[in-house]
This record gives structure tokens, C-alpha cells and sequence, in this order.
């Protein structure tokens, strides 16, 4: 692993970036008068920190996993998790863009057919009104069932990224290149475009947008006439990256190593890579240390053995390792054992406590407290991707959940690829919850 030394104390930063290498960009402002002071991130209330990979909760229950509801939201497949409004309503949206809203107790509140095929991750404003991209970059807004708005794309055939709320009731959003502001109506505050083929997530960084593109290069932008500037690079594409302060977090595609950023000095770091054989999956979970301004990034990892919840400092160095599931390992002809791909999975859960709660390929759910691993199996039922040309029933096997959240006070959703929803809660076993765990 790489390790280097940060020192303790935290610069002091201006709103907006100054010495930032500027790259060739262009922006358009549209309709100055409304445009006037954005402010970058979610809502005010709610879990603001959970879409930017900073996903730490307060207390999750102690006991027995097991499910308490289940719902099917359509035939068609879920490619997200759903988003958590203010008021605790689950609002998942499916590949032919049909939007449910589900109830905390399983209820289906309402269901609108959108027709916004392929949607990228949905995204809660500030208003309440959930906001969905399809794929052919149109944005619909809805709210209480009804569609309030539709903005048409800036550009065609590329994929969107998941829209970025703003505190004032704004959005931002991707396509391709061109990043736009709307404001709550729907309206153009501002557009601009990034020197690279396409954008591949948006992240909030104090007022200022940081877009990640499909080489791993960060730009950032501030509404008004100037265009995006180069920050850095992860060094490799990255669909996932957490942003905890001024440190953006990644995993390369490879699997291979923890990337860092630090926004303010533009600096690029290796903190740590993977072990011989085995594979990072998926984004980091980070959590800060308040006392001393380091982060920490809990990350799964698999190896021929099997999966493990790992945590590491910012110094690259491995502070815990707990297995979550042991496996056979695959044997090949000559002998060795075959390494696992760095398939995609959702981020591990955790609470103030160091709990965590993590998924498996095969579709299971577990909690992680001190040394005690718990499992519930099959959640959601294996999917397994086709390729194009093949027989039926060829095909890798996809991890067949697409995400897991915490829904308040004391619940996991466990959202399938197949449509199905699941409300999972833990039958209490008394105690209190370890606080030295991971």
C-alpha cells in the first residue's frame, strides 16, 4: 500500500478556486435574471451528506435481520436505488420510467407512467419533487403524483448522469458534456460544457459544481461567464467518487487502488491499493474524524476466499478486516485461483457506531457489529446479464441489488434488480450497540 503523511491542521479556502489551471470550456448564461446565488448540495434537511458517498446514520437496530414488508413496484427491472423524501415516502423509478411511491409501512402511494426510458438515478429538490433524467436527457419533475415539468436535452444519445440538488430548490444536471442549471420551475439559470467526451457524476463542493468525466479528469464550475476548470485527475474512470470535505475518494474501475483528490491543492494521491488476488467493489464509504480533520473509507473487497469489510485510513493503512462471507475458490488448469472481477455493488451502510450492512452478488443482506456477522439470504434473486448473440441463460451473473438505504428511524431497504422492494429491519436481541465495531 502507498502511505503518505498529512499534516493535522486544514487550509482555510475562498469560495471559489483561485490558481485553478483553466481548460479549454465554454459556458452560457441563460437569462441572467434568473440566475443570481446558487448553493451547492441537497436539500437542508434530510440525509443532505448520503448521495455524496458520506453515508453514516445514527443507531441501526441490534438483533436478527429479517424483512417486515415487500413490494413490486412493475415488471420492468430497477437500475437505482430509490430516493427518501423529506416526509419518509420511497420513490423508485424503473427502466421505462415509471415512477411509485411507496409509504414507510409497504403502501403504494401512487404510480405515474413518465416514459423517461433508462433513467439515471433519481434525486430528491428541496421542494420535495422528485426529478428523473431518461436517456434521452429529457429532466421530468414530479411531485405528489402529478408531473410538474419537463425540460428537454441539451444534446442526444448520451447517458445521463443522476441530477444534483441544490439547496435553494435548484438542480444541476449532465448531458454528455453540457451541464445546465434549472431552477424549481424547470427554467435555464445557466449551461456550460467540459472539454471531454461526457460527464459521469456531479458532486457538490461548497458553492461550487465538481463534475467527474469518463478519464477520471474533475472539473469545476460556478454559474457566470466563465467556463469549467481542470481540479485534478482520479486517474481512471470512476461512476462512484465520495466527497468528504476538500478529499474526493475513488475507486478505480480496475479494482485496484484508492484514489484521492484534494479539491484545494489539486493534489492526486494513490492512498492504497489492492492486495494481490483480490478486488475492490464498488464506491468507498467514508466517515471523518472530527477531532483531528483525517477520513476513513470502509470499503468491500473480494477475494478467491471470499468478501471482506475493510476500513482504511487516509494514510493508505488497513485499520480492521472482517470477513462477511467465505467461498471455494475457483481453481484453474495451471493450478492458481482465478481473481475476482471488480464488479459493481452498492456502498456499505454504517452507522455512528461502526455498524455496517453490506450486500452479495447472489442477492443477500448482512450487518457487520464488532465480530459478529450476521446474513439474511436471499433478498433478491440472482440476475444474470445476457449477452448479446448468446443462448439463454448465458451471461455473467449481475449483482442483483442495486442498492441499499437507510430509511429512518431504524430500517434497511434492500432495492432488487427484479422490481422488488424490501423493508428489512433486525428483531431485537437487548444490549447496546458496540461502539468499538470496525
Amino acid at each position: 500500500m502507498t502511505a503518505r503523511i498529512r499534516g493535522r491542521a486544514l487550509a482555510m479556502a475562498a469560495a471559489a478556486f483561485i490558481g485553478v489551471h483553466v481548460a479549454p470550456g465554454h459556458a452560457e448564461v441563460v437569462n441572467v435574471e434568473r440566475s443570481g446565488v446558487f448553493v451547492v448540495g441537497g436539500p437542508p434537511s434530510g440525509d443532505a451528506k448520503s448521495g455524496l458517498g458520506v453515508m453514516e446514520h445514527p443507531m441501526m437496530p441490534i438483533g436478527e435481520l429479517r424483512a417486515r414488508w415487500t413490494v413490486s413496484v412493475g415488471t420492468d427491472v430497477l437500475e437505482h436505488a430509490p430516493v427518501i423524501d423529506h416526509q419518509g415516502s420511497i420513490c423508485a423509478v424503473d427502466s421505462v420510467g415509471n415512477v411509485t411511491a411507496i409509504s414507510k409501512d409497504g403502501t403504494v402511494l401512487w404510480q405515474v407512467a413518465t416514459g423517461a426510458r433508462d433513467a439515471a438515478a433519481p434525486a430528491v429538490l428541496a421542494d420535495d419533487t422528485i426529478l428523473i433524467m431518461s436517456s434521452s436527457g429529457d429532466a421530468v419533475a414530479l411531485r405528489a403524483g402529478v408531473v410538474l415539468w419537463r425540460a428537454p436535452a441539451t444534446s442526444r444519445s448520451r447517458a445521463p448522469t443522476a441530477a444534483l440538488a441544490l439547496y435553494d430548490g435548484g438542480v444541476a444536471i449532465s448531458v454528455g458534456p453540457v451541464i445546465t442549471l434549472l431552477d424549481a420551475d424547470g427554467g435555464i439559470r445557466a449551461r456550460t460544457s467540459i472539454a471531454s467526451s461526457s460527464v459521469v457524476s456531479l458532486l457538490g463542493f461548497r458553492d461550487v459544481i465538481l463534475a467527474a468525466d469518463t478519464s477520471g479528469v474533475v472539473w469545476s464550475w460556478t454559474a457566470g461567464p466563465g467556463g469549467p476548470e481542470r481540479v485534478g485527475s482520479l486517474g481512471d474512470r470512476s461512476d462512484a467518487p465520495a466527497l468528504i470535505d476538500r478529499w474526493l475518494v475513488s475507486i478505480a474501475s480496475s479494482g485496484t487502488r484508492v484514489v484521492e483528490l484534494d479539491i484545494l491543492s489539486h493534489r492526486s494521491t494513490v492512498v492504497a491499493e489492492a492486495r494481490a488476488g483480490e478486488r475492490f467493489l464498488g464506491g468507498p464509504t467514508l466517515r471523518e474524524s472530527v477531532r483531528d480533520g483525517h477520513w476513513s473509507a470502509i470499503i468491500q473487497a473480494s477475494s478467491p476466499n471470499g468478501e471482506f469489510a475493510i476500513v482504511l485510513s487516509d494514510n493508505g493503512q488497513e485499520q480492521s478486516r472482517r470477513m462477511i462471507f467465505s467461498r471455494a475458490p475457483v481453481v484453474l488448469p495451471d493450478g492458481g485461483t482465478q481473481v475476482p472481477s471488480s464488479e459493481p455493488r452498492t456502498p456499505l451502510i454504517v452507522d455512528a457506531s461502526g455498524t455496517l450492512v453490506f450486500s452479495t452478488a447472489s442477492g443477500d443482506v448482512g450487518s457487520v457489529r464488532g465480530d459478529t456477522v450476521q446474513r439474511l439470504s436471499g433478498v433478491c434473486s440472482p440476475q444474470r446479464a445476457q449477452v448479446r448473440g448468446a443462448s439463454e441463460g448465458s451471461g455473467s451473473v449481475r449483482p442483483s441489488i442495486v442498492g441499499l438505504s437507510w430509511l429512518p428511524p431504524r430500517t434497511i431497504l434492500a432495492t432488487c434488480r427484479s422490481g422488488i422492494i424490501s423493508s428489512l429491519e433486525e428483531v431485537p436481541s437487548g444490549g447496546q450497540a458496540d461502539q468499538s465495531n470496525l
